[in-house]
């Protein structure tokens, strides 16, 4: 009778904590992935930030790049509702930081952005305006288009803001469809390197809800998905894309 032999099982190394990064210019990879699906009190009634920004993500994004008593600036689509996220992480100032009117028509087109513009708190209150060089975090929430101006705008600001050292942490997203693609994450990059910012690391940000080998994606904040089976389906976001830079302990901007 032949000798039956059981199955070689690999082991499964524990899952290990989420790594602080004492030294923002050294990520343990160039690119990681972070699990930031919507919480239970969000999917229990709390009000969605916006479509797939979830409050454990702007969390971690504040306590992973940022250190206590930092200025942290939010700027982009709803900013005042995710300072108020970034604020509620402790020992952090968070601060809005508005934009000039603009239509996603024009949001390559319009005028520049200047430093002494009004901040709002996180309450939504007038704000002293920022400091150049002050910020330890700005973070820009750039959906569903980055807006980027002929002259590298907001992000040579954006730069201005940060303190050497500092981060900028943009969040993004790359909407595909058949026969389509658009690599916002590229346009991205450029501009912050054009600012003289220096490219940190690339995240995938997973608001889908992990079972398996499935991704369930929350339902969005219009409450619209398409039909399971068809082609839009399958190309229903589940990911957005943080990008990070930083600022040079040297740098003279």
């Amino acid at each position: 009778m032949p000798t039956v032999h059981p199955p070689l099982i690999t082991p499964v190394p524990p899952e290990l904590p989420p790594a602080r990064h004492h030294s923002l210019r050294a990520p343990t990879v160039p690119l990681a992935i972070w699990l930031c699906a919507p919480t239970p009190a969000e999917q229990g009634g709390l009000p969605l930030l916006v479509d797939g920004v979830s409050r454990s993500l702007i969390t971690r994004i504040v306590e992973e790049f940022s250190r206590p008593d930092d200025i942290v600036v939010v700027t982009g689509v709803d900013s005042g509702r995710i300072a108020a996220v970034a604020a509620a992480s402790g020992q952090r100032r968070a601060t809005t930081w508005p934009r000039p009117a603009t239509t996603l028509g024009d949001r390559t087109t319009n005028g520049d952005h200047h430093l002494d513009a009004p901040a709002r708190t996180a309450g939504g209150a007038l704000a002293a305006p920022v400091a150049p060089r002050s910020a330890g975090l700005v973070l820009a929430v750039e959906l569903p288009v980055p807006w980027i101006t002929p002259t590298g705008q907001p992000y040579r600001d954006w730069a201005g803001l940060l303190r050497p050292g500092g981060v900028l942490a943009v969040i993004t997203a790359n909407p595909a469809g058949p026969g389509r693609f658009a690599n916002h994450t590229g346009m991205v990059v450029a501009a912050a390197e054009d600012a003289g910012l220096g490219y940190l690391q690339h995240i995938v940000a997973v608001h889908a809800h992990v079972h398996g080998e499935r991704l369930l994606v929350p339902t969005s904040t219009d409450h619209t998905q398409p039909e399971p089976g068809t082609a839009e389906y399958v190309h229903v976001p589940a990911h957005i894309d943080l990008v990070i830079f930083t600022k040079a302990e040297g740098g003279l901007r």
